[in-house]
């Protein structure tokens, strides 16, 4: 994992820092920011404007919490309690790492400290800090400082994660793979997704077996 270099870490190779990246992290946040508050309103037009535009961003359509909830039948409030329950993450950091891995576009990708943090909702940001630094420090996220500086705007300044006296402004965490996911390339390599095979490529300590399936088949194909 890489780390910011005031910590006598080594800087991330080939990582996509440059301002055509940035303006491009930047439509990506704007598209989803703009969708999240369009769903948010309640107005159908502008939900679908917002959509329209995501579509222009992202290359498809998300999809529409709205449909699948109507599929649904109702539930009792201790069913919703309970479902909540469910879902939540077991820690702060937990949280972290799943909305990191949400807001990327694609596994490992950079997303901006000021995309991450209203994205976690009602949480303490003090604490939010101190998780990216204990993550940073244990290999688990990489945390860099914006290379484009000019680009940078006030959120950015404010949402930034401070090691050694060096603002950073992007967090990136590579998403291990679901372990039916795993299952699937012991019993048949072929039926997996690309990005399936990547993740499990990507995932620690996956298993000598399932890499080297995940990684033939993606020669395979040419990946």
């Amino acid at each position: 994992m890489c780390r910011a270099g005031c910590e006598g870490g080594r800087r991330c190779q080939g990582r996509s820092t440059s301002p055509a990246s940035t303006r491009e992290r930047q439509r990506r946040s704007r598209a989803n920011r703009g969708l999240a508050a369009a769903y948010e309103s309640g107005d159908s037009e502008r939900i679908t404007k917002a959509r329209m535009a995501y579509s222009r961003v992202f290359g498809s359509f998300p999809p529409d919490p709205r449909s699948s909830d109507s599929e649904q039948p109702a539930e009792a409030p201790a069913e919703r309690d309970q479902s909540a329950a469910a879902k939540k993450p077991a820690t702060l950091e937990q949280h972290v790492r799943d909305t990191v891995v949400r807001l990327a576009h694609k596994n490992g990708d950079w997303v901006g400290l000021a995309d991450l943090r209203p994205a976690l909702g009602n949480v303490d940001q003090d604490k939010v800090t101190e998780v990216l630094k204990q993550m940073s420090r244990e290999g688990k996220a990489n945390l860099v400082p914006e290379s484009a500086q000019r680009l940078l705007q006030q959120k950015d300044h404010d949402s930034a994660v401070r090691i050694g006296g060096e603002p950073n402004h992007l967090v990136s965490i590579k998403a291990g793979a679901d372990p039916a996911v795993v299952n699937r390339v012991y019993d048949d390599a072929a039926s997996v997704s690309d990005n399936d095979l990547k993740a499990v490529v990507d995932t620690p300590d996956v298993g000598r077996e399932a890499l080297e399936k995940a990684r033939a088949e993606l020669r395979r194909r040419g990946k």
